[in-house]
């Protein structure tokens, strides 16, 4: 939307839509209203209704409103009889029509009642309005550039290379501050990019013509909790199977194949699981195709011999990718990180390796049910645990820090061997996390880090961008556990996953559906009493009692944690050490203004001789924004 009247052209429109085919490779559509100087343009990765009737972007009501919309509204068959009832007519049977006709009805309101992942752009023409939105959690992506001229939005970051406006700079403060914190960033409005802003997720907003905004939070998941909560712990597990059931049963709807992703872990099994058994019930096995899974021999990330065990149950054809890297090491890390756009802790090998295969010689467009959101639905994050532990350390409750301390014991032998559990750890650090810790101790240590890689930064992050646990205000019904589990769920982890779990499937032509993200599980989940989530010797204490009898009791009652996460020791020791030197040794990475070049290597060089890959490892988010911001420069892949 330009609010000069100087539209773009069709050249750009084309180049800027068709910058994220990968999003949508089945069609595209632009759609142009050039007395206001705005312009739509769509990808389409069809699910529901693959004739052109769901083609975008779409108009309804004579031409009143025109959408763009990513995503998927998993109860638009619902929503459909009750806006017919109302006297809407349909000529499509695809959810995008419904997302129009439930905006006629409700205006904003309609975001309360789609269960789903969404971003979408609507445009009013009575009204002259541009109407934008994110889902409850921000699984869906949503990217916009403001200026004083105009205003342009895109899934991916990517797609504004292709604006002539937009001039590229990445935004110094931002990238090193997100290198210290890596889970700090999606959850805000900031980007690595300067000029470019992100909608969070649960956030509306409105643009006209002249360019006026309004931006406002529409989702607040702590006014949603339900308050009629089952009292008895037999009716809290029974209402919570009932939910998990009925999400993993609305995400069954689909004019494409579907399959999962399977690593052994307890939250995707319990997809697969519940799935499984609900397309049993029913008689109709056969819409579930197969299960996918990725092994990593001889690490501490194999779990391999738990998703055949569960494959094995349901009689679910497992395909089991072992993870090793081709011989164009160069090309695949560029790859990856090219489409994910952002930092994260590791290399995301594994899920890119097994979406690859998902997508292999089927053709465009597939749908996965995946597993993720389980550890801040029930509260699997060993971290997650310690502000409980800091509670009751501060409170003296020690039956329930020796509680603690024996379930972070035993999450012990996957990916978090090297987790601290003493008391004197416990007590030392509820000290710095009390009122005296965060506003004396904490200031002054924070000028005396020696810890990679905040270490190696030229300049210290002064964390007042992005997003730090302390800075959500407890509400003073919550406990420790419930504020934790609050955090990571709006703030922190799951911003971030969900980030990495948008990227690589879209970037595979894969729509992933997550059960375990359902706005309604969530909300009940953080009602519930701490006991329900951890507790007698578990973590997920609740998933574990709903999925009584539905999987393998070597799965469900298995304790050790493997998160999502790569075996980045065994990796930059072995096939990525050369990838490593040359980066390294890379004169723009020892120039770099953000971090120490020189230092680094060194660090490298002596970690190195010392044979501590773990202080190596520990520097990815360093890499990673180098390489991330070489792709920019260069505009993408050479491969």
């Amino acid at each position: 939307m330009n609010f000069k009247g100087n539209d773009i052209s069709d050249a750009t429109l084309d180049a800027y839509t068709d910058s994220l085919a990968h999003r949508g490779p089945g069609s595209r559509g632009v759609w142009r209203e050039k007395k206001r100087a705005l312009s739509l343009g769509h990808r389409r990765l069809a699910i529901f209704d693959l004739s052109d009737m769901g083609r975008q972007p779409m108009t309804y009501l004579d031409g009143r409103y025109t959408i763009t919309f990513n995503g998927e509204i998993f109860n638009f068959h619902e929503l459909k009889e009750e806006l017919a009832k109302l006297g809407y007519k349909f000529r499509s049977t695809c959810d995008t029509e419904v997302i129009l006709a439930a905006y006629a009805q409700w205006g904003e309101d309609c975001l309360y009642k789609f269960n789903g992942s969404f971003a979408f752009g609507i445009w009013d023409n009575v009204k002259k309005v541009l109407w934008l939105a994110r889902d409850h959690f921000g699984i869906k992506p949503f990217h916009y550039v403001m200026t004083d001229d105009s205003f342009a939005f895109a899934s991916e970051m990517k797609a504004f290379l292709q604006l002539p406006e937009f001039k590229l700079k990445f935004d110094e403060a931002i990238v090193a501050e997100t290198i210290a914190n890596v889970n700090g960033l999606e959850a805000t409005e900031h980007t690595l990019l300067h000029g470019v802003k992100r909608l969070p997720g649960g956030y509306c907003m409105t643009v006209t013509p002249e360019g006026n905004t309004h931006i406002r939070q529409w989702w607040n998941t702590y006014e949603q909790m339900p308050k009629d909560m089952p009292k008895s712990e037999e009716e809290q597990v029974e209402r919570f199977r009932y939910l998990l059931r009925d999400a993993c049963h609305l995400r069954l709807r689909s004019d494409l194949p579907i399959v999962a992703t399977l690593s052994g872990g307890l939250d995707s099994s319990t997809v697969a699981s519940m799935t499984a058994s609900i397309l049993q019930e029913e008689g109709s096995q056969g819409h579930f195709e197969r299960a996918y899974t990725a092994s990593f021999p001889g690490t501490n990330q194999e779990e391999t011999q738990y998703a055949r065990d569960v494959a094995g149950k349901y009689n679910l054809p497992l395909s089991v990718r072992e993870i090793d890297f081709p011989q164009d090491i160069n090309s695949i890390v560029d790859k990856i990180i090219w489409y994910h756009e952002d930092i994260y802790w590791v290399l995301a090998m594994g899920p890119w390796l097994v979406y690859e295969d998902i997508v292999k010689g089927k053709g465009a467009g597939m749908v996965v049910l995946d597993g993720s959101g389980g550890d801040e639905l029930a509260v699997g994050h060993y971290f997650m645990l310690y502000d409980e532990l800091n509670s009751a350390v501060l409170s003296g409750k020690w039956r329930r820090v020796r509680e603690l301390q024996e379930i972070l014991f035993k999450m012990r032998g996957g990916s978090v061997d090297d987790m601290p559990i003493s008391t004197v750890y416990a007590v030392r650090r509820a000290l710095l996390n009390s009122r005296f810790g965060q506003n004396v101790l904490l200031p002054q240590l924070s000028k005396l880090t020696n810890i990679p890689p905040r270490s190696f930064l030229r300049h210290q992050p002064v964390k007042d961008k992005l997003f730090y646990q302390y800075q959500f205000k407890k509400p003073h019904d919550y406990s420790a556990l419930q504020h934790t589990q609050y955090i990571w769920t709006h703030f922190m982890g799951m911003p971030t996953v969900d980030r990495m779990y948008d990227r690589a499937p879209a970037a595979n032509t894969i729509s992933l559906r997550a059960p375990l993200l359902d706005y309604r599980l969530l909300t009940y989940s953080m009602a519930l009493p701490d006991t329900m989530k951890v507790s007698r010797g578990y973590t997920k204490y609740i998933i574990r009692q709903a999925m009584k009898g539905l999987m393998p009791e070597n799965v469900r009652l298995r304790t050790n944690k493997v998160g999502f996460t790569s075996p980045m020791n065994e990796w930059l020791a072995g096939p990525l050490n050369g990838w490593l030197k040359e980066t390294i040794n890379d004169q723009d990475f020892q120039a770099s203004s953000i971090w120490n070049g020189p230092a680094i290597r060194t660090y490298v060089e002596q970690s190195e001789a010392a044979g501590k890959w773990d202080n190596i490892s520990k520097l990815w988010p360093i890499f990673n924004a180098f390489h991330a911001m070489r792709l920019f420069h260069q505009g993408g892949l050479r491969y």
